[in-house]
């Protein structure tokens, strides 16, 4: 687990004496370089995305490219964990506990900005020297694709149309030159938090991040939407508000502190598979190689503690709980199936699948809260997230 620093800045200072003056003066020298000539093997660093499975912001409050996830439509507190005995929540002995190592000293709130920071970091970290700082600097500032149209929801498009979800993918290839892709993306396959690694969420971040829509009037129980009661008359509001989750999987390096996956990228289909990339062959400043393919606030414990409680646990398997986790009947409880999780596979010997293919470092997701009502006394009211389209 040893990297080489990408960027190296150096810097002296020197105190000059002029007897004949009878003053003292200091001298600053400052050199920035890049390192050119340190080999790096790894042939597939690893993939960051930037997950909006419930569309993009359209409202007053956007996210227009990577540089405004650093910006203070962020800055909101968030809650730091890491899991524990396993991979979460696929291994039976797994939990997710509270991490006290937040890496940025100067942030005691735990910025929701700062953890997007941190995402980045950790991926570029994995580049090694090989990432070209022109084309970093331009991925920052090049545009995210448009979603594509909106989709059907529920069995048949009963319940209308939702907002396309949208994925982009950053790559770093060999060149060091950045690559950027965009997919359509569901909510699931859901995605675990690996052993040791860090996870981050933040609540109602955005508060205005998109434009409010009710979709009414829904009959409940349904096979798509479980509910306590009978009605013919409950109502789904798609609010103006998201949640954040950041998954890091290269935070902690070595198998000391790694975890059982050393702090190596989860293995990913969505970041793996891709078609043949628009190459720049130069790259002026502020500008990256890129590729497109159209196909609140936080406190700790503010949400873990609600799981399980009445309000918190959707209407499965429609809307999940208000968490970035399947939803395993109507108790609130987690489908631990690995089948709905993008995970590790290596099944032991042989090189790691994410040596081969470009794995998940870093994940940033951003979940819209929906609230559904029925018209019963006394009332049931649940937030959720979409689960199934």
């Amino acid at each position: 687990p040893y990297f080489h620093r990408t960027i190296l800045r150096a810097e002296a200072q020197q105190q000059v004496d002029d007897a004949g003056l009878q003053k003292s003066s200091t001298l600053l020298a400052v050199a920035c370089a890049q390192p050119a000539s340190v080999f790096d093997p790894k042939p597939f660093p690893g993939a960051l995305t930037v997950s909006f499975p419930d569309g993009m912001p359209d409202g007053t409050q956007q996210l227009t490219m990577p540089l405004d996830l650093y910006g203070p439509l962020l800055a909101d507190p968030s809650d730091y964990y890491h899991a524990d005995a396993g991979d979460y929540p696929v291994d039976a002995s797994s939990t997710v506990q509270a991490d006290t190592s937040w890496p940025v000293a100067s942030d005691a709130q735990y910025l929701a900005s700062n953890a997007c920071v941190i995402a980045v970091y950790d991926w570029l970290k994995r580049a090694g020297t090989k990432a070209d700082v022109n084309s970093v600097v331009g991925m920052h500032n090049t545009p995210f694709d448009a979603q594509g149209p909106p989709v059907a929801f529920g069995p048949g498009g009963i319940l209308g149309t939702i907002p396309a979800g949208i994925v982009h993918i950053y790559r770093i290839d060999s060149d060091g030159l950045v690559s950027y892709q965009s997919k359509d993306q569901a909510p699931k396959p859901w995605y675990v938090v690996g052993e040791n690694q860090g996870f981050v969420e933040s609540f109602d971040v955005l508060d205005d991040g998109a434009i409010p829509f009710t979709v009414s009037p829904i009959s409940l129980p349904s096979a798509f939407m479980a509910w306590p009661v009978t009605t013919s008359n409950a109502s789904l509001e798609f609010t103006s508000s998201y949640d954040i989750y950041v998954r890091l999987y290269s935070r902690r390096m070595s198998t000391m502190t790694g975890g059982k996956h050393a702090g190596e990228p989860m293995d990913n289909t969505v970041t793996a598979k891709r078609p043949g990339i628009l190459r720049l062959s130069h790259l002026v400043p502020g500008r990256a190689a890129f590729e497109t393919v159209f196909s609140g606030r936080g406190a700790q414990g503010k949400k873990w503690w609600k799981k399980g409680q009445t309000g918190f646990n959707g209407a499965p398997p429609g809307l999940s709980a208000r968490e970035d986790f399947p939803s395993a009947g109507s108790s609130g409880n987690l489908d631990t199936n690995p089948a709905l999780y993008e995970k590790y596979d290596d099944a032991g010997g042989g090189p790691r699948l994410s040596y081969k293919t470009n794995g998940s470092v870093s994940d940033i997701r951003f979940r819209r809260v929906l609230k559904i009502d029925d018209d019963v006394s006394p009332p049931n009211s649940e937030f959720a997230y979409v689960a199934e389209r």
